[in-house]
């Protein structure tokens, strides 16, 4: 944990790994065409889930209680996703917009998120859960505060209820429209996050490992690790075609969904172990900064691949991405979130002096 950022470091790895996933499987690099954004898009959207609930878990008082905290909360979001996404929109819309996006109608509904097209399909689904996130939040208060519901029971429900909402809040009852049809709603995989949020909020302050659990834990995280790649190979090479429209990682999201929840847990109360200090490297703080631009940019050079091989694709999309990426989060990506910053302090400032 790094108590002077307030942050946990290993998250970046996470975060790292997931924007990867996700390249591979649009270049198909390491043979991971698939399988990479079936594993990616859990991780990122278990994350976001985890990511909401943290701020709470080291104090008592939940957020969002007011409507000008639910209204700060929504524009430090749009503050973060909405300026270098319509960038890169309008400038790959300029550069070449039919090809890559559509006509101006394609635009328009892109930005507003009422029909995404190719990879933007996951932003329309996070706008969504941040749209929602003050809502639950407020719920998980009732539960915990009002109804008297422990938090680790809460963690249970929540946990509970984002499977149910995954296996059965299905395209055909409600949905989102991307990429010319109905996509699934997965806010179950966002409550699973929130559930891991509230489980580490029980523990955080009273798990203490010895050197021998810190071992069986990293031993565990690194048995899951080669257990998936191993079914990931076999499913490559041995299954038949028709077996593999159901990919890995899509069909059963859940199970890459549990399994980023507990590597988020494992990494967070073994801070020490090979595992946590891992994810936890400097090079990975870097790239995780460069992630969300990554992710936009790097599917509208698909079309532009040249190599032979779809490792080399996935390496050159993946570099140039990442390049593009560290002058985004440098520049474009914090000048909008720190303006709000400084105008926040500076009516607080002013409210003081009244």
């Amino acid at each position: 944990m790094n108590e002077e950022k307030n942050r946990i470091d290993a998250l970046d790895g996470i975060r790292t790994f997931a924007f990867l996933f996700i390249i591979a499987t649009h270049t198909n690099g390491f043979c991971l065409r698939g399988i990479g954004g079936g594993i990616g898009v859990p991780m990122f959207i278990v994350l976001s889930g985890f990511l909401v609930i943290l701020p709470f878990c080291k104090k008592e008082e939940y957020g969002y209680k007011s409507l000008k905290d639910v209204i700060l909360f929504y524009i430090k979001k749009i503050s973060r996703i909405i300026p270098l996404y319509w960038l890169v929109l309008f400038t790959v819309y300029w550069l070449d917009g039919e090809k890559l996006i559509g006509n101006t109608n394609s635009l328009i509904k892109n930005m507003f998120f009422i029909s995404n097209t190719g990879h933007l399909w996951y932003l329309q689904q996070e706008m969504l859960f941040y749209l929602l996130t003050p809502i639950i939040v407020q719920i998980c208060y009732l539960l915990n505060r009002k109804l008297k519901i422990n938090t680790m029971l809460l963690a249970f429900i929540l946990f509970v209820s984002g499977i149910l909402l995954q296996l059965f809040l299905t395209a055909d009852k409600i949905y989102l429209f991307s990429n010319g049809h109905r996509q699934q709603i997965l806010i179950g995989l966002f409550i699973i996050g929130i559930a891991f949020g509230f489980f580490y909020k029980t523990i955080y302050k009273k798990i203490k490992l010895s050197k021998f659990l810190s071992v069986i834990l990293d031993m565990l995280i690194l048995f899951i690790i080669i257990i998936a790649i191993c079914i990931a190979i076999y499913y490559k090479k041995y299954l038949p075609e028709i077996a593999k429209i159901h990919v890995p990682g899509w069909s059963d999201p859940i199970y890459g969904s549990i399994f980023t929840g507990i590597l988020i847990i494992i990494s967070i109360i073994n801070s020490n172990g090979i595992v946590s200090k891992f994810l936890s490297m400097n090079i990975f703080k870097l790239l995780a900064k460069t992630s969300y631009c990554a992710y936009l940019v790097h599917f509208y050079m698909l079309p532009y691949q040249a190599f032979i091989s779809d490792n080399k694709n996935f390496i050159i999309i993946t570099l140039l991405s990442i390049g593009l990426g560290l002058i985004s989060s440098s520049t474009i990506e914090p000048f909008f979130p720190n303006l709000l910053k400084k105008i926040t302090v500076k009516i607080k400032v002013n409210r003081n002096k009244e």
